[in-house]
């Protein structure tokens, strides 16, 4: 098979490790991303001493030479914080309707670190904060499982059957099964009580809906711990630096909870997704690899890829027309992905999406609920990336397959979404191979919605 003709890059780097412009100068320490991109759209920015004012310009960190108003780039300190958050403060950059974020408690020098993981407005506790996407992506990958521990005030006298349907589980209005790592009483009041509740996972609001599927309102939730490192006696409101021992300890925890046998190099990839093909192929289960350790080479797909279309041109071309079978190699459908610079489970699902058939464009961006308002995305349905494609909102974990059919019927609704994370959607595997039943649903632009598929 004669090779494809070269086409060069229209950027500058075209290697492996070449991200856009304005998440370099963020992963550097500079600033944050939103400041760079501002930066360049001004013309303050230089890759190897020519002015560059496109902030998706693709550049190597490593090897190519950044600067700002002249002056060279150097990789910033790396910053690593704890935080006390207090009750009403924002997790994001963006005040909401005037609410204070968790930057008006941090030194002006320290905006470009971002938060690992999130806190709600309501909710208050121990947050982390770090430029280091790297070891944030560690704690936050979907497979770490680091226990977090919250206080929580309820609005009644907790009994030992509440504590054992928190472990049990309940299922959510969005269909969705939520439950606790371990419930115990702390203390009772007449009329309220103090449980002490752990995760091993983090899903959107999730301590709060499960407690709503059971019947009971939460007064008050603070966050006390997350893995070996407490909340301690810090002040509310106030903010100190980790320890390097405390960081290890963190890394290692997190390492260890990903490792199913202990060791701390494993590292889970989305069952779902065949490694190796080119980007765009969409390969028939029957032609993938009989092993995912044992990735393709590109020519190696191409034969397959070949050999499966003239198999479909022998045997069963009308079948295929009749199913609405897509063409072997059918050219990449383009889809736009809001995420959050430091989550691991959203970069798992874009590989999931290139793997089917998609050509993703990630925006990582400091505030993604000012990307689900701006689409209507309800806020029953929120979880953590925001996709865009063929006119359609694509909230959350949605399987490709799901993407694929509401393109292909193009009903009248604003988008499909996978409200929260659900264990095993993809994205969200994990070693243990646990799958919740859960449901992706349509929804209209006033807020109504319907069910599109339950896996």
């Amino acid at each position: 098979m004669p090779r494809p003709p070269h086409r060069p890059a229209r950027h500058t780097s075209a290697r492996g490790d070449a991200v856009s412009l304005a998440r370099a100068l963020s992963k550097l320490g500079v600033c944050s991303r939103r400041e760079a991109e501002r930066w360049i759209g001004e013309g303050r920015v230089a890759v190897d001493g020519r002015v560059v004012r496109d902030p998706t310009w693709r550049v190597d960190p490593a090897r190519d030479r950044l600067s700002v108003d002249g002056g060279l780039v150097r990789p910033a300190e790396r910053v690593y914080l704890a935080l006390h958050k207090p009750r009403g403060v924002v997790t994001s950059r963006v005040p909401e309707r005037g609410a204070p974020t968790v930057y008006d408690h941090l030194d002006p020098a320290l905006s470009h670190v971002a938060p690992v993981g999130r806190l709600d407005k309501a909710s208050e506790g121990l947050l982390l904060l770090t430029n280091d996407t790297r070891w944030a992506a560690r704690l936050t990958d979907p497979a770490s499982h680091v226990d977090k521990r919250y206080h929580v005030q309820v609005d009644r006298v907790a009994d030992d059957a509440l504590l054992a349907a928190l472990r049990a589980g309940a299922r959510t209005d969005e269909g969705e099964t939520l439950r606790v790592k371990d419930a115990a009483l702390l203390r009772a009041g007449t009329r309220t009580s103090w449980l002490e509740l752990v995760l091993d996972e983090g899903r959107n609001r999730h301590i709060r809906r499960l407690l709503a599927a059971l019947g009971v309102e939460v007064l008050r939730l603070v966050r006390v711990a997350i893995g070996p490192l407490p909340l301690g006696s810090l002040p509310r409101g106030a903010v100190r630096t980790l320890t390097a021992a405390e960081r290890d300890l963190l890394a290692r925890a997190a390492d260890a909870a990903r490792s199913p046998a202990g060791d701390p190099g494993y590292h889970p990839r989305c069952r779902r997704c065949p490694p190796g093909p080119p980007p765009g192929a969409l390969v028939p289960a029957r032609l993938r690899p009989p092993s995912m350790s044992e990735p393709l080479s590109r020519r190696a797909w191409l034969a397959r890829a070949s050999a499966g279309a003239a198999a479909l041109a022998v045997g069963a071309p009308l079948r295929a027309a009749a199913a609405g079978a897509l063409p072997l190699l059918a050219a990449p459908t383009p889809i736009t992905v809001y995420k959050d610079p430091n989550c691991g489970c959203c970069q798992k699902w874009v590989t999931h999406m290139a793997a089917a058939g998609f050509r993703p464009a990630v925006r990582d961006v400091d505030d993604l609920d000012a990307i689900k308002r701006r689409h209507a995305v309800p806020e029953r349905l929120h979880s953590c990336h925001t996709a865009l494609v063929g006119g359609y909102v694509v909230e959350g974990h949605v399987p490709a397959g799901d993407v694929r059919r509401l393109l292909q019927q193009r009903p009248k609704v604003a988008g499909i979404a996978a409200p929260g994370m659900p264990v095993g959607s993809p994205g969200m595997e994990v070693p243990s191979g646990q799958v919740d039943r859960y449901e992706v649903v349509a929804f209209l632009a006033d807020g109504s919605t319907r069910r599109f598929a339950a896996h």
